[in-house]
């Protein structure tokens, strides 16, 4: 058997993304990842379904975001309504960056969506902008 590519297996990194006793271990486990999240995108896909720390489910989309796969389209489709906004940023960034045509079909929708206030629809709205520049 050769030498092993990565220092840690997947598994190995989300245990490390979860610590909450060593910040720092934590963000070494999420950057473990980022570079081969595309590799990964169906367990992550299935870690932020299941996970419910939010701090972990936003490093989570936002290495989803990072995979640029079509895996990715259906949980970066559904978070574009969510209140969270950093959860939303992921998801318009991950769409952005995936180009497809349904994901820019997806985010031109997302600018006549009304959210749960007028002040989160707002904010939905100039996150497209920021991201995405004006219509």
């Amino acid at each position: 058997m050769g030498p092993r590519k990565h220092r840690f297996s997947f598994d190995e990194c989300m245990s490390v993304m979860r610590s909450k006793n060593d910040p720092q271990a934590a963000e070494d486990g999420f950057h473990a990842l980022l570079s081969r999240a595309a590799e990964h995108c169906v367990e992550l896909v299935a870690e932020f379904r299941r996970e419910r720390n939010e701090g972990t489910r936003r490093w989570l989309l936002e290495l989803i975001a990072a995979a640029r796969s079509a895996d990715a389209m259906p949980v970066l489709a559904e978070n574009l309504r969510v209140a969270d906004e950093s959860l939303r940023f992921f998801a318009i960034r991950g769409l952005r960056d995936l180009g497809t045509k349904e994901a820019r079909r997806l985010l031109w929708e997302a600018r006549s969506f009304e959210l749960e206030s007028p002040s989160a629809t707002a904010s939905l709205r100039e996150q497209l902008d920021r991201l995405l520049g004006p219509p």
